[in-house]
């Protein structure tokens, strides 16, 4: 039997976006909930899928969704696959704060000084790297991929020269995702 993937979109987007699609349409279980702006929250929600799975999920997380991977796979020492992820808090927090629209419903929100603060309660700093893989993509215009890999220097990782943060061409990287899912 399969390991499920526990999917965890990035910043104001949701369980419907399209790294979910593909992931949903090349494996048999697949969860990705839409999480809460609040980090707390999302934590939490998180928490308890893995809970409620009763199997240890591959985690796969996307932006601000690949900070959240990492601190779940330290915590619960759980296989996560990092998709241009935040790491560190390496996102400069001008860019989170303020009024916010959600990419699938339309629903505003504010990001405050206070989320972000209690964003570094969850922030990883000694991860187990062999349970990582990276997926990166140069051309990512939010977050520089040189300064995740010096932060995360030991982990695996597929590096494209090209693409953006939203992570273009996703489903190319599904062999190597299915690879590392096998492995762990």
């Amino acid at each position: 039997m399969q390991r499920p993937i526990l999917y965890i979109h990035g910043f104001a987007s949701s369980g419907r976006s399209h790294k979910a699609t593909v992931l949903k349409a090349h494996f048999p279980e697949v969860y990705a909930p839409t999480l809460s702006h609040v980090p707390e929250l999302a934590i939490e929600t998180l928490g308890e899928f893995v809970t409620a799975l009763g199997r240890d999920p591959l985690l796969v997380g996307s932006s601000l969704g690949g900070f959240y991977a990492l601190h779940l796979s330290e915590t619960l020492r759980l296989p996560a696959v990092l998709v241009n992820p935040v790491v560190h808090l390496n996102l400069p927090g001008d860019r989170l704060l303020g009024l916010h629209q959600s990419y699938f419903d339309g629903s505003r929100f504010e990001f405050t000084e206070v989320h972000l603060q209690s964003l570094a309660r969850f922030d990883s700093r000694t991860p187990d790297q062999s349970r990582l893989l990276l997926l990166l993509q140069m051309g990512d215009e939010l977050l520089d991929h040189r300064q995740t890999m010096r932060l995360l220097p030991d982990a695996r990782r597929v590096v494209d020269p090209d693409g953006d943060h939203g992570f273009s061409h996703f489903e190319r990287r599904i062999p190597a995702v299915r690879e590392f899912l096998e492995s762990h």
